[in-house]
């Protein structure tokens, strides 16, 4: 879209062809690798790069598929992000009021690779980037907004944000990130003016493109799916394996102190025998009374993320699920289960 609306407004000519990528975990790195030559049997030689530091995009950078130092190809479209850690609203910084101006001061991971992000843009700038973050951005009072609009600009483009909400196109889950849009002003032959309209084209569009969120039954498996089952047979082994050692319990003092100061009793914060199911029974002993006690407090939850300490839940209400991260773990009241991971991608 961003390149189609750049050939109306200039005439340039993009190419749509992948030409390396960057990650750092081996895990993405292999799958990133799979997914660009995109068949098997295709010679290492002629396969796209993928780098594993974007820290580290300088020539001759470390390139994980040929196993040496690869010189950086440019390019006419980069679409790269940089580590959200340290912005995001789960991080230390964020809680303490403390994370105003990490990238300025390249602080954390955050701040890192927004460092190095820069570097390649200045090194080799494309015409277009795009990005995407938290959307701490999107806030004109955000110091890091004001860093990212400003550092942009000493490379040469006209930057803007978008806040974007995955629930107004069509998603079961609130997951609001921003969407960073920028053009080389001298490499696309726009002034400022005519690249903040083209900016302000694209954006208008993304807007038209919003839709109503599908129905929550079309982002999961049936109970008795073989997924599903494996799943439940899993969290069931790691609840075996886990008999007769040691376990942390200091989630028990902390939700007698919550019981106590709501007037809640410790069994009441055990579910109905009646709703106690085979995947209810795999949650163990502690994600069993953090859901219990969390659906008392808020009776009204559609959904309910246990994945972090007894009194930091994170609920959902009107069949829309919260953002979801990585160690999530959402009971949802209809389904009367924790989705499984395949489920929980589907539904981000």
């Amino acid at each position: 879209m961003v390149g189609e609306e750049l050939i109306k407004a200039t005439g340039a000519s993009v190419q749509y062809k992948v030409m390396y990528a960057c990650e750092k975990v081996a895990c993405k790195q292999k799958w990133i690798d799979s997914v660009m030559h995109g068949r098997p049997g295709i010679d290492r030689a002629c396969r796209p790069c993928v780098y594993c530091d974007i820290c580290d995009m300088t020539t001759g950078a470390h390139c994980m598929v040929h196993d040496s130092r690869c010189d950086v190809p440019p390019v006419h479209m980069l679409v790269a992000g940089w580590s959200c850690k340290d912005l995001s609203r789960l991080s230390k910084d964020y809680v303490q009021k403390k994370n105003g101006n990490v990238l300025q001061e390249k602080r954390g991971s955050s701040g890192q690779t927004l460092d190095g992000l820069l570097r390649l843009l200045t090194d080799q700038p494309p015409p277009v980037y795009i990005g995407e973050n938290v959307d701490e951005i999107t806030d004109l009072q955000s110091e890091n907004r004001q860093y990212l609009i400003a550092a942009f600009g000493d490379c040469g483009y006209y930057t803007d944000v978008i806040k974007v909400d995955s629930h107004e196109y069509g998603h079961w889950t609130k997951r609001c990130r921003a969407y960073i849009v920028a053009f080389h002003l001298e490499q696309c032959s726009l002034d400022e003016f005519a690249a903040q309209k083209l900016i302000k084209k694209i954006f208008d569009l993304i807007r038209r493109l919003k839709l109503k969120p599908e129905p929550y039954k079309n982002f999961v498996l049936a109970n008795n799916d073989p997924y599903v089952i494996k799943d439940l047979e899993r969290q069931m082994n790691v609840l075996e394996t886990a008999k007769g050692q040691k376990v942390e319990t200091s989630w028990q003092g902390n939700l007698l102190s919550l019981c106590h100061a709501r007037g809640i009793k410790w069994n009441d914060c055990l579910l109905p025998e009646a709703k106690q199911t085979k995947f209810y029974c795999a949650l163990g002993k502690r994600m069993q009374m953090a859901l219990g006690y969390n659906l008392l407090v808020h009776p009204k939850a559609s959904s309910v993320d246990i994945c972090q300490s007894v009194e930091r839940a994170f609920l959902g209400h009107d069949n829309v699920l919260t953002c979801l991260t990585p160690a999530s773990r959402p009971f949802v009241v209809k389904m009367n289960r924790v989705l499984t991971g395949k489920e929980c991608l589907m539904a981000q």
